[in-house]
């Protein structure tokens, strides 16, 4: 998210910054006088527009897919009327014309400027919009995964206690039957049984009440 929309939005704003640059200082060629202050005013036109070429670059670069092109396309379109309509009136300056260089300042120029300013703030609206869509999408991702690891850690926490009462089973069960034989052994009860099904160590642990009821009950047996 940030490494594709924030650049972009960035860039954007730059563009947008030099082009109120340009835009005070056509303003002010027009009121001053003074003609080493228009010229000063004129000098800040290069700079602009070099740190807007850099700008625009940039932004050619990040357009990944066919819409990224289709969206960066009106401010290219609208810069391209907007320099056209600028040296216009940069050579009117020049040429010492400065009432036909307001009069075009009133008119197209104005309006090829706002449309210029429109494109690139549309394009900062665009992308804020994009940017705000991923971070509510990454919010659901980050959700669902949290909800995952939740189920995943429940499902653990079960699985542990099935197992824990399975074993808790496995060990108790036989011992309560090898201390029931030899309760009854020592009430003198000699027909109990054990089966013995395991050979884990209550397994082996099983078959010495066995022995201890077979051991008298040969004894007891007529010869």
């Amino acid at each position: 998210l940030v490494t594709v929309h924030y650049p972009e939005t960035a860039q954007a704003n730059v563009i947008i910054r030099e082009i109120n640059t340009i835009g005070r200082g056509v303003r002010n060629a027009a009121i001053l006088k003074d003609e080493a202050a228009v010229q000063k005013e004129m000098d800040r036109f290069a700079p602009a527009r070099k740190v807007i070429a850099e700008s625009v670059e940039k932004l050619k670069k990040a357009a990944q897919s066919a819409e990224d092109h289709a969206l960066l396309q009106p401010l290219l379109d609208s810069q391209t009327a907007y320099y056209a309509v600028h040296e216009k009136y940069a050579g009117l300056l020049k040429a010492g014309k400065k009432d036909e260089a307001i009069q075009l300042l009133m008119s197209d120029y104005r309006r090829l400027f706002n449309a210029y300013q429109a494109a690139t703030v549309k394009l900062i609206e665009v992308q804020g919009d994009e940017m705000a869509r991923e971070g509510k999408e990454a919010d659901a991702m980050a959700g669902n995964a949290k909800s995952l690891i939740l189920g995943l850690a429940v499902a653990a926490v079960l699985l542990a206690a099935a197992f824990s009462l399975w074993l808790t089973r496995a060990i108790t069960t036989p011992l309560k039957e090898s201390l029931g034989v030899a309760n009854a052994l020592a009430e003198g009860d000699l027909s109990v049984k054990i089966d013995v099904d395991s050979t884990d160590e209550t397994g082996q642990l099983r078959p010495a009440p066995a022995s201890a009821v077979v051991a008298p009950a040969t004894l007891m047996t007529p010869a």
